[in-house]
């Protein structure tokens, strides 16, 4: 029995471990990422597999020259990353293992940015000392009190509110999404406007308004509508727009870059020329709109087949 269990034993067969499927041209670009030359980092992905060699068996390797090996070597035993193996006969050259030349080259790029940026604030310095020379009295910024940029949804629903208590006269409104207010709860503001007999027309997106499933945003649409809003429909509106009295507007502009993260942009607009033209602009969205609450047109048989 025990000569059959170790006749068993020896007929075992072992897997060899099977060769990496990284490539030395793979891990030679990542050494280059961190600051070796294309040359020197092939030299070190070859002694890393050989774990010593001699001159000529590392330029074959590395597939350098074999008159360009010694400047190789001795340029990254400077850097700390090849030690001669103390040996007779012809050198034999070893690396301090894989760690100690990543944390080296670690902090040779630490210490390059570092000097990068001591010289850069030295410039700054001295482009500081040129300008304050030759510019002794800089002209002031140019100030435009008529426009003001609205950096966060509270400050544009602030200025929002503060417009519309002072409207007069008119209101003129593209009405799309991101909404100020919660969809079913109508503005108590406008509702106040339009007690005090301001005109307010408004224009709604057809992806809003023909929702079937946008049940509260009708809800308030239809609130605002028996309260006295005139509305109209338009395809797409291609801002948010408020222009009261045509003399000031809110204009809120999209990000137009999608693919960079970031939020757009509104404008507060106290310029009655400006103001005039966005009114001019509702008012073309205005006359191509449907009425609110009329049903979108039937595409026909041509545009289908289309």
């Amino acid at each position: 029995m025990e000569a059959q269990d170790v006749q068993h034993e020896d007929s075992v067969t072992h897997t060899p471990p099977k060769p990496s499927v990284i490539r030395p041209e793979r891990l030679a670009r990542e050494f280059e990422d961190l600051g070796l030359g294309p040359a020197e980092a092939r030299v070190i992905v070859a002694l890393l597999q050989l774990g010593s060699a001699k001159s000529a068996q590392l330029a074959k390797a590395a597939g350098v020259p074999r008159t360009g090996i010694y400047q190789l070597i001795e340029a990254l035993q400077e850097k700390g990353l090849v030690l001669r193996v103390p040996a007779g006969g012809a050198a034999m050259w070893t690396t301090p293992g894989q760690d100690k030349i990543l944390d080296r080259l670690h902090s040779a790029l630490l210490a390059a940015q570092q000097e990068r940026v001591q010289q850069h604030a030295l410039r700054a310095t001295i482009l500081r000392e040129l300008l304050a020379e030759a510019l002794p009295i800089p002209p002031e910024p140019v100030n435009l009190p008529y426009v003001h940029v609205i950096i966060c949804p509270a400050q544009m629903r602030d200025e929002h509110e503060r417009l519309l208590n002072g409207a007069a006269e008119e209101v003129l409104a593209f009405t799309r999404p991101p909404f100020s207010t919660e969809a079913g709860n109508a503005h108590a503001v406008t509702m106040a406007t339009l007690a005090r007999g301001v005109s307010l027309r408004a224009m709604y997106q057809a992806a809003q308004a023909d929702d079937p499933e946008a049940t509260a945003f009708r809800a308030s649409a239809d609130e605002y509508q028996a309260a006295g809003v005139q509305a109209r429909i338009a395809d797409v509106l291609p801002v948010k727009l408020l222009v009261v009295d045509r003399k000031v507007a809110i204009l809120s502009l999209d990000n137009p870059l999608p693919h960079v993260e970031g939020l757009g942009v509104t404008l507060l607009l106290e310029h009655p020329g400006f103001a005039a033209m966005l009114a001019e602009l509702f008012e073309q969205y205005w006359t191509a709109g449907r009425p609110y609450g009329a049903q979108p047109p039937v595409a026909s048989k041509a545009d289908t087949r289309n």
